[in-house]
């Protein structure tokens, strides 16, 4: 039962492209700034994950407030009703 290289990293996951793209990523930067930039891109994604889930929650908190205003019967605050777009809205209907 003889393995070849390829077939060995075909098993765990990683193909020949992968590896090139390593190479010239090694190469480019040098091994000892690889961690420094891999540091840096996961502190830019926890922010983007920060960011993601404060617009949910602003998200979540805007939609919940529609609903309210909805149940109320009152003009939502960024409704201006003396605007010309309602006012031919008010014609039309």
């Amino acid at each position: 039962m003889n393995i070849g290289i390829e077939q060995s990293l075909a098993i765990i996951g990683i193909n020949e492209n992968l590896i090139i793209v390593l190479i010239v990523f090694l190469l480019l930067f040098g091994g000892q700034k690889i961690p420094q930039l891999m540091r840096g891109l996961g502190k830019g994604m926890g922010e983007f994950q920060k960011g993601l889930e404060e617009g949910k929650r602003e998200m979540a908190k805007l939609q919940k407030q529609t609903e309210n205003e909805e149940k109320q019967g009152s003009v939502p605050s960024n409704i201006n009703p003396d605007s010309p777009i309602e006012k031919k809205e008010e014609e039309i209907s």
